[in-house]
């Protein structure tokens, strides 16, 4: 299945519940991206901002809760 999208990095994905998956990626605009799986469907891809110099990473350490890290622009760690 493809899920469309113009990346410039590997992307990230994490599950955080059943049937639930987040997808983040680094664009080909250098914009942090996100689109997530429902248990149904996807639900396409939103513009999360930001100038990122790398690829996203993702962790979940709870339900509803998501953790993302890239690194910035200006070489920090964004969060």
């Amino acid at each position: 299945m493809r899920l469309g999208g113009q990346l410039s990095g590997d992307p990230a994905v994490v599950a955080w519940g059943p049937d639930r998956l987040d997808v983040f990626a680094r664009a080909v605009d250098d914009q942090l991206w996100h689109n997530g799986w429902g248990g149904v469907r996807w639900g396409g891809w939103e513009s999360l901002g930001g100038v990122l110099l790398g690829s996203p990473a993702v962790v979940s350490h709870g339900p509803n809760r998501l953790d993302v890290f890239s690194r910035h622009a200006d070489s920090a760690l964004i969060k």
